[in-house]
């Protein structure tokens, strides 16, 4: 009998996504997985470097001496930092954990192909399903008392909401591996549905636009009679999912959910109401930044980290640009910005010219890279080491090899 050998990223990469992604809900904070997340992260940087694996994809590319050029201005900004330490550990462990899962992520497409570049995300749909379906719903503690969420995850439905728009490339991945068999399709299909009604219940604006831009790549990337049938049901499929939500109106529909504000207390018409005072903090902040930034993981004017307060350190800046510009300055910012216009240059016209299954699995990856890129408009994820920097380097990096596995297929 043959058994099939299990390599070490195939345990460890899904393992360390998921201690990182995880956090907060009550399935893996029990089995303290979190606990090791950068003992995971060290594990997998060794593995890789042992085996001549780092950025291997990437390599001998003007993208990768960019890349390299911004994690040194990172790491550079703890000479001026107004708190130094903490600068140099965040920046070293930014650095470290950009380069283990963009290698970690090319390698992954390298050893299991795209019909299984997605498998990573296997346990993230786990969890976010199961965190629906078992747990207890009840009113969200902010002002809009109408919202409804899941308490499975802590007291955070943003995060819930994650969770959720990250399983949906995975879920209708499978949807399209299995079409021709209609009865694994209806299966996925109902996930899909299940997984559509939690992200909605979630009220979670970044994640339901992440969701969008999915959605939108994944139909971008079939035949054009899939795209109409595709985007009909979709249509449809999200219409009455929002009918099976509780609402009083269409009136407190929309204020819940674009302005997250009651009818009360809806005294904004602007839609991201709710974000304005933290964009107009850090906008003031940023412009303290100037040229150099005031150091990495910094916030302007704030020395008062201690280690005992270190993680409490810092405000929700809500702007991944604006958060950017205040620790890296106007440099780290045209870096940071160069990685992504490049990165998307040198991928879309691969995208465009694979066919199949290779281009759906694309479409779903730059479908959550570009969702991500949304989110960071309203939350100021970039410069941290929180699940949106785990999942979006991971995806580069499944990006690249992808392309790489591309040229070797073609030979190129």
């Amino acid at each position: 009998m043959y058994v099939r050998k299990i390599a070490f990223l195939e345990i460890f990469l899904p393992i360390t996504i998921l201690a990182f992604l995880g956090q907060g809900t009550h399935f893996v904070d029990r089995t303290h997985i979190a606990d090791f997340r950068f003992l995971f992260l060290g594990l997998m940087f060794a593995y890789l470097f042992l085996h001549r694996h780092i950025l291997l994809c990437v390599k001998n590319s003007a993208w990768l001496f960019l890349l390299m050029l911004y994690l040194i201005w990172c790491m550079s900004t703890s000479a001026w930092s107004e708190v130094p330490l903490l600068s140099f550990s965040k920046s070293g462990m930014f650095a470290l954990t950009v380069v283990t899962l963009i290698s970690a992520g090319s390698i992954w497409v390298l050893q299991f192909g795209f019909e299984r570049s997605l498998n990573w995300l296997f346990f993230i749909v786990v969890i976010s399903l199961a965190s629906g379906v078992f747990g207890y719903r009840g009113a969200a503690p902010t002002p809009a008392a109408e919202l409804v969420w899941n308490k499975a995850l802590s007291t955070n439905p943003n995060n819930f909401g994650f969770l959720l728009s990250l399983s949906v490339p995975f879920i209708l991945w499978k949807c399209y591996q299995v079409k021709d068999n209609k009865y694994t399709l209806l299966l996925w299909l109902t996930f899909l549905i299940v997984n559509i009604y939690f992200l909605f219940s979630s009220y979670s604006r970044s994640s339901i636009a992440t969701f969008f831009s999915i959605v939108l790549f994944f139909t971008l990337s079939l035949p054009l009679s899939k795209k109409i049938l595709t985007t009909f049901c979709s249509f449809f499929a999200v219409l009455i999912i929002l009918l099976t939500i509780p609402m009083h109106s269409m009136e407190t529909f929309v204020l819940q959910h674009l302005t997250k504000k009651t009818e009360a207390q809806a005294t904004s018409n602007v839609i991201l109401a709710s974000r304005q005072s933290k964009w107009e903090k850090s906008y003031r902040n940023a412009m303290k930044g100037g040229i150099m930034g005031v150091g990495f993981g910094a916030t302007a004017g704030d020395q008062s980290v201690t280690i005992e307060n270190y993680r409490e350190y810092g405000r929700e800046k809500g702007n991944a640009q604006l958060a950017i510009m205040e620790e890296t300055g106007i440099i780290g910012l045209i870096l940071s910005s160069g990685l992504i216009i490049i990165f998307l240059m040198q991928i879309i016209p691969y995208y465009f010219r694979m066919q199949g299954i290779e281009k759906v699995t694309m479409g779903l990856v730059l479908g959550i890279i570009v969702g991500l890129l949304l989110e960071s408009i309203v939350e100021g994820w970039w410069d941290s080491l929180g699940p949106e920097v785990i999942c979006f380097w991971t995806l580069v990096g499944i990006a690249f090899g992808m392309v790489f596995l591309k040229k070797i297929q073609s030979h190129e």
